[in-house]
């Protein structure tokens, strides 16, 4: 029986690892593939099962602690770089509509003022070699709109489209796009400065448990041999690792749903 559980600790941690490992983001034509924070649990549901049941092989049990602690910290790091990345795009959604009106209201003609724009955009270059081989702007922006943090070139797109089939100044549908862009980039700055109270609490969430640990040693007390020594105490630990990862999943849905706008 302890080594079926053995086995069954090991199998749901690498399966919480393997999820963790799979890209948050495919390529840049894909939307991004993402798992749900609570297959997490099926990762820590395997040693938290054999310590309840008191089997006594800790090193195994703690080992399972770790790596499902490890594949969701994991996880937690990637979904941060992940909105990190997205804001970054954000901003080059603004900066191409801003560029393509000004140079447009110089003077240029539009595919002239793509190339000229994109130059300073690489991240966006295939909407300039779009314009080189003759390409439709209006369905490379659509399509590029489908990486996260891109969406707004749909806006780009459908005022493409719109000039080009009233008749009316790209460059003046483009300004007043622009326009649009620009105060949902401010609304979504304010929320980053908003947000920066609940980062914070996420990260004393994290490190309050190694806080008390440390002044449970300092009176005397010793914690860690508890919690590594005994039965109750590595129930406690699975449970208090649980705890937290719930806390920080939470946290971090609050920040995405916020951070969405």
């Amino acid at each position: 029986m302890n080594e079926v559980l053995a086995v069954l600790s090991a199998l749901m941690a690498a399966v919480a690892i393997a999820l963790v490992l799979r890209p948050v983001i495919g390529s840049a034509h894909r939307r991004s593939r993402q798992w749900r924070p609570s297959l997490w649990w099926a990762g820590a549901a395997g040693p938290v099962l054999v310590a309840v049941l008191g089997w006594h092989g800790r090193a195994v049990v703690l080992v399972g602690f770790g790596a499902a602690s490890a594949a969701f910290a994991l996880w937690l790091v990637r979904q941060r770089r992940a909105a990190t990345q997205r804001r970054e795009r954000q901003g080059q959604v603004v900066a191409l509509c801003e560029g393509l009106a000004a140079e447009l209201g110089a003077g240029l003609p539009p595919l002239t003022a793509v190339v000229r724009v994109v130059r300073d955009l690489p991240d966006l270059a295939e909407l300039g070699s779009a314009v080189h081989v003759g390409g439709d702007v209006a369905g490379t922006l659509q399509h590029l709109a489908d990486v996260p943090g891109w969406a707004d070139l749909r806006l780009i797109a459908a005022a493409w489209k719109v000039a080009g089939r009233s008749g009316s100044g790209l460059g003046e549908v483009l300004g007043r796009t622009a326009t649009v862009l620009t105060e949902r980039q401010q609304v979504r700055r304010l929320v980053e400065s908003e947000l920066a109270s609940t980062r914070a609490t996420s990260l004393i969430m994290a490190a309050l448990p190694v806080g008390t640990m440390l002044v449970g040693t300092s009176v005397g007390g010793d914690p860690l041999a508890f919690l590594t020594e005994s039965t109750a105490g590595l129930a406690c630990l699975g449970v208090g690792l649980v705890l937290t990862g719930l806390g920080l999943t939470w946290l971090h849905r609050i920040e995405t749903a916020a951070g969405g706008l």
